[in-house]
């Protein structure tokens, strides 16, 4: 099981002079590669974090981030160890409910 850390959108704003600087992030913590039956419930996260503001000599222009730069931003902000035990409890859950006998049910109409 991998578990992917996902910036799916950043906001950015003008600040202390500088253009273009990257203030939240839009996440999605996704699970994949994982051994489950077909009809397990696949958990995920998703979310924001606000990031500090940058100095002039700490800056990276929006034009020049890479997604390891901002993925290490992400998860800087993040209880990264709390996410993922929630994840595997949540896939461990849904691995027992998908596991679980299934009554056999008839739809029937009312005749009245």
């Amino acid at each position: 099981m991998n578990i992917n850390y996902e910036v799916a959108m950043m906001d950015t704003a003008s600040e202390n002079g500088l253009d273009d600087v990257v203030k939240t992030l839009h996440y999605r913590i996704t699970l994949s590669d994982v051994d489950a039956s077909e009809d397990t419930v696949i958990p995920f996260k998703f979310g924001t974090v606000e990031l500090d503001a940058p100095t002039a000599e700490n800056f990276t222009n929006y034009g020049d981030l890479d997604k390891e730069t901002v993925t290490t931003w992400l998860k800087s902000q993040l209880d990264c160890d709390r996410l993922e035990a929630e994840l595997q409890y949540e896939l461990d859950a849904n691995r027992t409910i998908s596991s679980a006998p299934k009554a056999q049910t008839t739809s029937k109409l009312p005749t009245w």
